[in-house]
């Protein structure tokens, strides 16, 4: 793809003499200047954005969370939970609920950074739903 850029004469002016020195094309000259000051990433890299992205998807509870939030569903499930507790486990899960909304965001901006559809996102990653209630 063609770019046009505009240079001072001076820099125009070193950039044909350093191309004559060399015994090569300008363009070729101003090609390899670029490619080395801007190598491609290398494969598998990722980019920053990518990488935050992927960070906050991989955020969550702490197991001390998850060992709580389990108690209080066994509780619940023996029919064996105060109103405290129930409320409690009721603020549990609402933190999930909240925590898989902002999961689910960052996960169709990665799939969207990444050109690719939600779905086979999630497949690539290995994302398997789970159930906690």
């Amino acid at each position: 793809m063609p770019i046009t850029v505009q240079i001072s004469p001076d820099l125009e002016m070193r950039l044909r003499q350093k191309a004559e020195r060399e015994g090569i094309n300008i363009d070729y000259l101003v090609k390899r200047l670029l490619e080395e000051r801007f190598p491609p990433s290398p494969a598998g890299s990722i980019s920053q954005k990518e990488a935050d992205l992927l960070k906050k998807i991989n955020k969550g509870f702490p197991e001390k969370f998850w060992k709580k939030y389990f108690a209080l569903i066994d509780k619940r499930d023996a029919d064996n939970i105060s109103p405290d507790e129930l409320a409690e486990l009721t603020g549990y899960s609402t933190k999930i609920e909240k925590g898989s909304a902002e999961r689910l965001k960052h996960l169709i901006e990665l799939a969207s950074l990444k050109n690719m559809d939600l779905d086979d996102l999630i497949e690539n990653m290995g994302i398997r739903p789970r159930h906690h209630v």
